[in-house]
């Protein structure tokens, strides 16, 4: 891509500085909104705009929400754009969409026509979706569901290249994506290889230590009466763990004092250093941890599992 010698103010907010040859316009100078309803369902190809783009559905066992009647759903056309620009409070949702083939989605949408069949749409598509990477849409919104219309939407002012400088970017810009996407497939699989050696070096590691001690490994898989076990204490003040003060590895809230006797009634479970402890219940909480010397001795709840 060359580097511009001039440039100059575009009157566009997030677009301040143009290259001087690019012409700047309104939208409906390049695009039509029209909607054609779905009349008695005489198109059945449902599409969705997805964060991946749009793609074909399934009408009956659909992604999302889904109408119990398709007929008031509109058409779509192959190289129309789309765009869903109500809720722009949620900016972790799709927004733009460039249609790759006839179908029927939301009347909630907006479907921009070219008005010229020799328009590069795809370009204007990037455009248009620059803008939703960079949030320009959810700060424009208005209304109580933060909504743009096709009226709003058109009267935009979008940067217009001359056609193959269009033809250009396009082709930058997809060179750079699909890089970028072989890199993330070649780290994607460097993780999955990573992920298979770690497990091969646990598994060597656990049995080498098997032979050494020559325990069947089938040892290792014990029941609870054989894993757990209950001790009794002295009446001394004694650290009690509740489940909400373990999180995954860690001890994360300090713990509360009690004499054994006075304890809660589920505080039963006194463990050790080298103990490992693992919630039986909210185990959503993620509450695992082994026990070191700082907590030897300590008292926790009968949520607990106690590994010894």
């Amino acid at each position: 891509m060359k580097i511009y010698s001039t440039y100059n103010d575009s009157g566009i907010l997030w677009i301040p500085k143009k290259p001087e040859n690019w012409a700047v316009c309104r939208s409906k100078a390049l695009f039509q909104s029209q909607k054609e309803t779905n009349l008695n369902n005489k198109e059945t190809n449902v599409l969705s705009l997805t964060l991946k783009g749009v793609i074909r559905n399934n009408k009956d066992k659909p992604i999302g929400l889904s109408p119990s009647d398709y007929s008031t759903y509109q058409i779509f056309e192959k190289g129309d754009l789309v765009f869903k620009l109500i809720d722009l409070n949620n900016i972790a949702t799709s927004r733009v969409g460039l249609v790759p083939e006839r179908g029927i989605m939301s009347s909630a949408y907006i479907r921009l026509i070219p008005r010229s069949a020799d328009l590069r749409t795809r370009y204007f598509y990037m455009q248009y979706y620059s803008l939703w990477l960079r949030n320009i849409f959810n700060n424009l919104g208005a209304g109580v569901r933060q909504t743009i219309n096709a009226n709003e939407l058109l009267n935009m002012k979008i940067v217009v290249p001359s056609p193959s400088e269009q033809d250009q970017i396009v082709r930058f810009l997809d060179w750079k994506v699909s890089s970028i996407n072989k890199l993330i497939r070649t780290k994607i699989k460097e993780i999955n290889l990573l992920r298979e050696l770690k497990q091969v070096l646990i598994n060597k590691e656990l049995l080498a230590k098997s032979n050494r001690k020559r325990v069947p490994l089938k040892r290792y898989v014990k029941s609870n009466r054989e894993s757990l076990s209950e001790r009794t204490s002295e009446n001394h003040r004694i650290e009690y763990l509740d489940i909400g003060s373990v999180g995954y590895g860690y001890i994360k809230k300090k713990p509360k004092y009690y004499t054994f006797s006075e304890a809660p009634s589920r505080a039963r479970r006194i463990v050790r250093s080298g103990d490992t402890i693992i919630s039986t219940v909210r185990t959503y909480l993620r509450s695992v941890c082994y026990i070191d010397d700082d907590f030897d001795g300590c008292i926790v709840s009968t949520g607990f599992c106690v590994l010894t």
